[in-house]
């Protein structure tokens, strides 16, 4: 449940001295790129067990030197001493003058930018393979024990696991656009672009992004487009995930209604627990689970262990991010706190921003005019969009964005021809500035509003 921000920092900290002393022990060039993208790879997988690697520039050293020896068995262990001394701190002693001998020589190796998404697309193919295997192992063996136990009879007519979903095109895109978007069976993520179709509602994540189809299935989709079923929902539930915690949670209907918590970095489910009419899973923020139904509003926390549901003080949740809670308090009126302070705005129906400093309502019903407010200051934000915009989408997301669909306006026919508005929709991104201030808006995208489409959740 560890966020990927340490790995990135050690990562982009240690990328040239990698690259350079591969260079430095003997590989071309572009094979010391790829070594290093490999050996941090291999350390991003081991990111979760840190605290048990010891001192990580040694592990780091180690793991490099096991990676180029599969390209290279014969090295010169002396040589590579004294440039792991040199340029990581670590291995036999050298004097100060081969080291800094070096040290001249590792300046002039060019290094290319690191690109942290090619790192994390190494990881999850050896992740991939490495199940592959897994799976290869756990059928043989098994399928050996029930001939032995004579039991082949129930191994051929037992019911069988689902199926595995075939992998999703993927095409690399940057995405002009601070959060994802799907439209015309296209969910373009920050670096990719994957072909799914059927999707209803996503959110993007480390590995990739978690979607619910029409099924009500809930699904991993990584950015190498492997795809993973983490459970079923009903077909017109809402899943919850939290990049930052690394957790999905959703309410699985078959039979007693179960919420069902999944590890991302674990890859492994780590609670269910039955929760009758909490079939709503809100929202998951600082590892804890919010759930609502006709019963009130409960909160499922990681610490101690996913032990019990607890109440929260007030029904009606809509929200929750950044330690901020959003409420329905009357028809048409919002109840946020924010830590020990609180403030009431009107609207109907609430998004936070990640951060819980603001928080997007609408007038009058789910569907009215889009108003903004600072969770601090209970105070109006320009929203960007002018008073009879119609918004079919928004999201508030980090960095003090907010990204909206919303429909084509009809320009002046006196002006010549323009685009109609009949049909199409735009994809829009406005900063959110201090009260008082008026943001300008930048169109990003326009696209038929017949094809289906969703925002980032």
């Amino acid at each position: 449940m560890r966020d990927d921000a340490d790995f990135s920092a050690y990562a982009v900290a240690r990328w040239p001295s990698l690259v350079r002393i591969l260079v430095l022990l003997g590989s071309p060039p572009d094979e010391a790129h790829h070594l290093a993208r490999t050996v941090l790879a291999r350390l991003r997988s081991d990111w979760r067990y840190r605290d048990e690697l010891g001192d990580l520039d040694e592990h780091t050293a180690q793991t490099l030197l096991e990676c180029r020896a599969r390209q290279h068995p014969t090295g010169t262990p002396d040589q590579a001493a004294v440039v792991l001394q040199a340029l990581l701190d670590v291995g036999g002693p050298a004097s100060q003058a081969d080291q800094e001998e070096v040290r001249r020589e590792a300046e002039s190796v060019v290094v290319d930018p690191l690109e942290l998404d090619q790192v994390v697309l190494l990881d999850q193919q050896e992740r991939r393979a490495r199940r592959r295997r897994t799976t290869r192992l756990v059928v043989s063996v098994v399928a050996v024990l029930a001939v032995v136990a004579g039991g082949w009879t129930w191994w051929a007519t037992r019911p069988g696991p689902p199926p595995g979903l075939p992998d999703a095109p993927v095409q690399r895109v940057d995405n002009p656009v601070a959060v994802g978007w799907y439209t015309d069976d296209t969910l373009q993520l920050d670096r990719v672009a994957l072909t799914i179709d059927d999707l209803t509602s996503f959110t993007q994540v480390p590995q990739g992004a978690v979607y619910a189809d029409g099924a009500g299935e809930v699904i991993l989709v990584e950015t190498d487009g492997e795809r993973t079923r983490l459970g079923t929902q009903a077909p017109d539930g809402a899943f919850a995930a939290s990049a930052e915690d690394g957790l999905v949670a959703w309410v699985d209907p078959g039979g007693a209604d179960e919420l069902h918590v999944y590890d991302l970095a674990e890859s492994e489910e780590v609670t269910s627990q039955v929760v009758g009419d909490l079939t709503r899973v809100v929202a998951v923020d600082s590892a804890t689970v919010h759930v609502a139904g006709p019963e009130g509003a409960y909160g499922l926390e990681s610490s101690p262990g996913w032990t019990a549901l607890a109440r929260l003080g007030r029904d009606r949740l809509l929200d929750a991010a950044g330690d901020a809670l959003a409420f329905q308090d009357g028809p048409t009126s919002l109840l946020v706190t924010h830590g020990p302070s609180s403030i009431e705005v009107p609207g109907v129906g609430a998004q936070l921003a990640p951060e819980g400093d603001h928080v997007l309502t609408r007038v009058g019903d789910a569907q009215g005019r889009v108003r903004i407010f600072d969770t601090v200051t209970g105070q109006e934000v320009d929203t960007g969009l002018t008073p009879d915009a119609e918004v079919y989408a928004a999201k508030l997301g980090g960095r003090g964005l907010v990204t909206y669909l919303v429909e084509l306006e009809q320009g002046d026919p006196d002006d010549g021809p323009r685009l109609s508005s009949s049909g199409s929709l735009q994809l829009v991104t406005c900063p959110l500035l201090d009260p008082g201030l008026f943001t300008t808006c930048t169109v990003h995208r326009t696209f038929p509003r017949s094809t289906p489409w969703a925002l980032e959740q």
